[in-house]
């Protein structure tokens, strides 16, 4: 029962981790593409609501394909 529950864990930070990061590291984005932090902020969120649109489809249509389709599509 400890196993489901440590790589639950762990894939919960993974996750959370290579969201969040993203927002240390707006600064340097800003700067590097010459624009405001809240305009590179927005790319955040540009991000964000494409996962939020999009991550239910393709867990939905995604499985139902062999692993080769899926690496040749995306």
């Amino acid at each position: 029962m400890l196993l489901p529950i440590l790589l639950l864990s762990a894939a919960g930070f993974t996750v959370l981790t290579t969201e969040f990061i993203i927002v240390g590291l707006l600064p340097a984005i800003a700067r590097d593409l010459d624009v405001s932090i809240p305009q590179a902020g927005l790319l955040v969120t540009l991000f964000a609501f494409t996962v939020a649109a999009f991550g239910p489809f393709l867990t939905a249509y995604l499985p139902a394909s062999s692993g080769a389709s899926c690496l040749s599509r995306c």
